[in-house]
């Protein structure tokens, strides 16, 4: 299970406020990106091989912030499940998403059962699913996950989605490989 603390130390802002200035050079194409996360990093992965690592999957009461942003009452649960994109044995993107218990009825209850299956192909795949609200931040290295603890900030995003009328949060830290161009195996 993930060492994640998450995300207290990331704090939130909207697009109006994302700090270019502060950004690391070549990060700010990731983060504002609108397209699949997914497809995205399998590209610029090319031959090292793009896959999805489960780091754990399990019920929780989200954070008050979480909470407020998917509609949830105070004793709501949802679920979590953390994974990592990985180029090769690499991992590139820390993703993090929540989605409310109640939302996993009928044919979204598939979403509890993805495993290393990329959440992006499903999301992309309904034309009918829609982003809601993107925010942007940044998460203190130490407070990464094993395997993505960092000395720099990871710099983030996250966005609410709605699928068939059902909200979730994906939250996703891009580790500094990403923009730096390394691709390790």
């Amino acid at each position: 299970m993930s060492t994640f603390r998450d995300g207290r130390s990331a704090r939130w802002s909207p697009p109006s406020r994302l700090p270019r200035r502060r950004l690391p050079a070549g990060a700010e194409g990731w983060l504002t990106s609108t397209d699949s996360l997914t497809r995205r990093v399998a590209e610029a992965c090319g031959g090292a091989g793009f896959r999805v690592a489960l780091l754990g999957q399990r019920r929780v009461r989200p954070r008050e912030d979480e909470r407020r942003l998917l509609g949830m009452g105070r004793g709501e649960q949802a679920l979590l499940r953390e994974v990592f994109l990985m180029c090769g044995s690499t991992p590139w993107v820390y993703a993090r998403t929540v989605i409310p218990l109640r939302s996993l009825r009928g044919g979204l209850r598939r979403l509890a059962h993805l495993g290393e299956r990329s959440l992006g192909s499903v999301l992309f795949a309904d034309p009918a699913t829609r982003r809601e609200r993107v925010e942007y931040g940044a998460l203190a290295g130490a407070d990464a996950p094993a395997g993505a603890r960092h000395d720099a900030a990871l710099w983030g995003r996250r966005s609410v989605f709605v699928l068939r009328g059902r909200r979730l949060l994906v939250s996703e830290f891009f580790l500094p490989v990403v923009w730096e161009g390394r691709r390790e195996n």
